[in-house]
């Protein structure tokens, strides 16, 4: 645990810090490291500033109350989206809605006004509603302080309750920002777009598994010195790393959507308070945010959703939904065909 605790402090560490640090072996760690990735499949994964590599990511959600054929159809059109990398669907949820929540990344062009005025046509019924927004700032932060190796201590709902209204007396004084902000998109490329797509998989990639990608790709590759070079540079000026792992006893994924701008009350409370939670991964957008908490079986969803609604006076939370089926998850990756045929047409 001392290892994996330093590593989501730092996650940029090498093994040859992280031995030092622990006062063990490069050889430990490294024996350590690799049981961590066979069993739990211990990666250290980076966040992107779309903006600078020419692309635009979105988010947002489809909800119904009495049209599940509708939500069906639609499901299937966002799976049959290349620019699509996540599409979560909610079968229980505090109220009686079913809810499909999806993020996109898109280049510049009309693929993202024609994706809009799809899901405005989804709104022609009273019984659905939609919403989307372009992501402006994310984070994502993994939290094992209360984790024993084995079990989870976490607040029970009454200490919540108590932590998050404290929170939100001082939530003026809250940071308005997330640590990785989404820049404005520029002219992008594609040879930057491949080599961040194989830092996103892996922060520490080598140049034969960026040439790797190229060449699956069947996209034109710089030289190796070449390679290196920029992803020097693209680590330092887009990427952030995180520590993504699994097998925690986190079997729990809760999804909690506000419509209100991140400087609101609500939204910089409930950032502020996410880190306490054990993996969170948060987007903001400029009139949406949606937070994703893995959590462990002992903790009450419900009660949660109970407390929330009590300290949301302003009823900007949009219930909060268990998140039942993970449809597509997929990362830069699997959009770079798509960018890749758009930039030869």
């Amino acid at each position: 645990m001392k290892l994996l605790n330093r590593v989501a402090l730092d996650p940029a560490q090498r093994k040859s810090s992280l031995s030092k640090q622990l006062g063990v072996t490069r050889s430990a760690v490294n024996q350590i490291w690799t049981r961590l990735e066979e069993r739990n499949n211990l990666s250290v994964r980076s966040m992107i500033d779309y903006g600078k590599i020419g692309l635009i990511p979105v988010m947002g959600l489809v909800s119904t109350h009495d049209e599940p054929q509708k939500l069906k159809e639609l499901s299937g059109w966002f799976q049959n989206n290349p620019f699509v990398v996540s599409l979560n669907v909610s079968t229980v949820a505090a109220s009686v809605e079913s809810v499909l929540l999806f993020e996109a990344i898109f280049p510049v062009g009309p693929q993202l006004s024609k994706f809009k005025s799809y899901i405005e046509t989804s709104k022609e019924s009273e019984s659905t509603s939609a919403f989307i927004s372009p992501i402006t700032h994310q984070d994502y932060t993994l939290n094992i302080g209360n984790f024993s190796g084995s079990q989870w201590d976490l607040a029970d709902p009454f200490r919540l309750e108590a932590v998050i209204s404290a929170t939100k007396k001082f939530a003026d004084v809250l940071p308005e920002d997330l640590p990785m902000a989404i820049s404005p998109p520029v002219s992008g490329d594609v040879e930057s777009a491949i080599i961040v797509g194989a830092l996103e998989n892996s922060y520490f990639a080598t140049t034969n598994e960026v040439l790797t990608l190229f060449r699956k790709l069947k996209f034109p590759h710089p030289s190796g010195r070449t390679i290196r070079r920029r992803m020097k540079t693209l680590r330092k000026s887009i990427v952030q790393p995180y520590v993504d792992i699994d097998g925690l006893g986190l079997t729990q994924k809760v999804a909690l959507v506000v419509k209100a701008s991140p400087t609101s009350d609500i939204v910089k409370t409930l950032i502020a308070q996410s880190t306490s939670f054990p993996k969170t991964w948060v987007a903001c957008g400029t009139s949406l945010t949606l937070i994703y908490l893995d959590l462990p079986p002992s903790v009450d969803w419900f009660a949660i959703s109970t407390t929330l609604s009590i300290l949301d006076s302003s009823g900007s939370i949009i219930s909060p939904f268990i998140i039942s089926d993970g449809l597509i998850r997929k990362g830069l990756e699997g959009v770079l065909p798509s960018l890749i045929h758009k930039n030869h047409t």
